[in-house]
């Protein structure tokens, strides 16, 4: 299914590719089987805000193109599941967005393309915000970062930032994608999260401009030699190595390695394992296969406290109460 967006809209049209179901203020586009399956939701919120969750398995590989102009919304973009791979902007940049990771695109004039790969979960939540909303919020101000008026002020180049998906962030996402409540009540929550997460986002790209070092000591090779240690301690996240075995394994001197984890991934290099293993902790209470005491020991904790305690900090409650309320969703 290799086509540009516009094409791609009039040929589900024309051959009956999915169900459409719309209200004022939400609509709904689902698959037929021989598409896929799963399905697109758009809410529409009186501020201006456009959200939509996709949770989608596509047949066949997908490529949307389509044009950004200066007055359209900026997207912030969460994946949750699944890989998309893309190329964005002026000048032209590639991307490669994994689960657990997110990104802001706003301004320029130019194409943009994504490619959703075939027999892959993918989940996803889009907010849309005119750059209008930012312009009157802001007005006035003399302390709005550099990253922020960068992507809200018209301009040919594009604006394009991607970067992991935070704790906060996860929480928020959680709670928008399991609202608790209906009508007037679920319009206000989900607007809510949507701009706690629009806020953190930004927060997220003025944070990683501070921490950039003007004058870095790392070469391309060195960066190779990181994103290896990365993929090393992920294949061995229940029983990591040292951080001098680390560095051996990767090809780079420990130094280096400890400079360019808080250059690349903005922790450290057991602050990066320590996420990993949240994160893959809080996937595994969600499929509800295990207890909280077998996902300890799945995630590399021989200790249930040390494990709870860590999940807390980190998610802002115990693994048993994050389990025992998505069990109510």
């Amino acid at each position: 299914m290799q086509q540009s967006f516009p094409e791609l809209l009039e040929q589900m049209n024309l051959s009956n590719l999915y169900s459409y179901d719309a209200e004022r203020t939400e609509a709904r586009l689902e698959w037929l089987k021989k598409i896929g399956r799963g399905s697109v939701r758009f809410a529409y919120l009186d501020s201006g805000l456009q959200i939509s969750i996709e949770n989608q398995q596509m047949k066949q590989n997908l490529v949307l193109q389509g044009q950004h102009l200066h007055t359209d919304p900026l997207k912030f973009y969460f994946l949750i599941s699944g890989e998309v791979t893309g190329v964005v902007g002026w000048p032209t940049s590639s991307f490669i967005l994994q689960e657990g990771h997110n990104c802001l695109t706003a301004c320029g004039g130019d194409g943009a393309q994504m490619t959703y790969y075939a027999d892959r979960p993918y989940l996803a939540v889009t907010i849309l915000l005119a750059p209008e909303f930012f312009r009157a919020f802001l007005e006035g101000k003399s302390d709005i970062p550099q990253p922020l008026l960068q992507a809200i002020e018209p301009s040919a180049e594009t604006f394009f930032h991607t970067s992991p998906t935070s704790p906060t962030m996860q929480i928020a996402l959680h709670q928008l994608l399991h609202c608790p409540y209906e009508g007037l009540t679920g319009q206000i929550y989900i607007e809510s999260k949507a701009l706690e997460l629009v806020a953190l986002k930004l927060a997220q790209i003025d944070e990683s401009t501070k921490l950039r070092p003007k004058n870095s000591p790392l070469q391309p090779r060195d960066l190779d030699c990181i994103h290896h240690a990365k993929e090393i301690l992920i294949d061995n996240i229940e029983s990591p190595p040292s951080l001098l075995e680390l560095a051996r394994k990767a090809g780079i001197n420990d130094y280096k390695l400890k400079i360019g984890f808080r250059e690349v991934f903005g922790t450290t290099v057991f602050g990066y394992l320590r996420n990993q293993r949240m994160e893959w902790a809080r996937k595994l209470l969600l499929e509800q296969q295990m207890n909280v005491s077998e996902v300890a020991q799945a995630v590399g904790y021989a200790s249930l406290s040390r494990f709870s305690t860590a999940f807390k900090d980190y998610f802002g409650t115990t693994p048993k109460t994050y389990q025992k309320n998505s069990q109510s969703h």
